[in-house]
């Protein structure tokens, strides 16, 4: 299989992207779509910070916000690693340019 992947290549390049160019539109996709899935809570993580924070929640209201909250936190978190993983492969590439003019 894998050398007909590599007769189509070596006849067709144009059918395969770089690898940088894959990585870069999965990090785009993966980051829109994690911005999209924040932007359907209701409200913002100040918002349910302040919620848990009031004592008149009913548990399953209380567990609910709770979980809620725990979910923006993780999408944010990803979306931080997305985003330091880009600034890493800036940088060696920044980094490989360098030695290269050297």
């Amino acid at each position: 299989m894998k050398a007909i992947f590599k007769g189509i290549k070596k006849q067709k390049p144009e059918l395969f992207s770089e690898k940088r160019k894959r990585v870069d539109d999965y990090q785009a996709i993966v980051s829109k779509a994690r911005t999209a899935k924040l932007g359907t809570y209701p409200t913002s993580m100040e918002e349910d910070e302040t919620l848990l924070k009031g004592g008149d929640l009913a548990k399953r209201h209380r567990m609910a916000i709770t979980v809620r909250l725990g979910e923006k936190r993780l999408l944010h978190e990803a979306l931080a690693l997305l985003q330091r993983g880009d600034e890493e492969d800036t940088g060696r590439q920044a980094g490989k340019k360098t030695k290269q003019s050297a």
